[in-house]
């Protein structure tokens, strides 16, 4: 091996352990000084599972196709949710990334662009979180194992490389403009009701479904449901597609970032 390659598996390597350690250290300062410390992290989810099974299990038992039971809508409203969380959560946090790096803005040398992917890989982390709780509910609903959520970080990817390439364009954006973050929460809670969380797809109307189909969140949110509960419905032709979509978006967010970047330390 080559000595430049070497010093570049060395630079990775730094690099990593840097992305991992702040995202360790994001985690574990969300949860300081709280009686429930890392607990939190599953305790959220199953109070969320917990008043879904209440709300649509018991009193609303809404109608969905292919369902046996109401239980079944529990399942299938949880597993759009989590996706839904991971977004939401990342453009949260990446808005106000670099206001709440500023000593590390100042720094020349410190790799910026690891602070957007820090908001990601912890709003990664709940997610994880958040499926092991679904798939604890599913083994008791079900009485088995869903051996294809394995499967699910593939599902998933274009929609991580996506929510990367925004996190680093509104991460440019939020530096110099302080309403991103009131922007980006509006989004949020417009985008939950855009999704197909609530409802299937095949209950949107063809015009409107039309647009939707451009929304990353719809393609995930549907392909998980399909992976893990009709895996006859599972759409593969459209993957390829999705992912060189988000390749695009996600080179795009970075080359946003990195022109804009100049400027941050002014800025703040």
């Amino acid at each position: 091996m080559s000595a430049k390659v070497s010093q570049t598996l060395g630079r990775y390597s730094q690099l990593y352990y840097l992305y991992s350690q702040m995202v360790k250290r994001d985690i574990e300062r969300r949860y300081k000084s709280t009686m429930g410390g890392m607990l939190w992290a599953i305790i959220q989810p199953v109070m969320m599972i917990g008043i879904y099974t209440v709300v649509f299990g018991l009193i609303f038992q809404p109608r969905w196709p292919s369902i046996a039971s109401p239980w079944d809508y529990v399942l299938i409203l949880f597993l759009g949710k989590i996706p839904y969380l991971f977004i939401t959560e990342s453009f949260a946090s990446a808005a106000s990334s670099m206001r709440s790096h500023s000593n590390l803005v100042k720094k020349a040398v410190f790799p910026l662009a690891v602070l957007p992917g820090v908001s990601l890989g912890s709003a990664a982390y709940h997610a994880m979180i958040a499926l092991l709780v679904w798939v604890v509910f599913y083994v008791c609903i079900k009485g088995a194992l869903p051996f294809a959520v394995l499967l699910l970080p593939l599902v998933w990817l274009p929609l991580v490389m996506i929510t990367l390439g925004v996190c680093w364009f509104l991460s440019a954006l939020g530096a110099y403009f302080r309403d991103t973050d009131q922007i980006v929460g509006t989004f949020n809670i417009a985008l939950m009701f855009l999704s197909p969380i609530f409802y299937p797809m095949t209950s949107v109307p063809p015009a409107l479904r039309q647009v939707m189909q451009f929304n990353p969140l719809s393609y995930a949110i549907e392909s998980s449901r399909a992976l893990l509960l009709w895996p006859d419905k599972l759409d593969l032709m459209h993957y390829p597609l999705h992912l060189v979509i988000a390749a695009v978006v996600m080179t795009l967010g970075f080359l946003f970032f990195r022109r804009m970047r100049s400027g941050f330390a002014d800025a703040i």
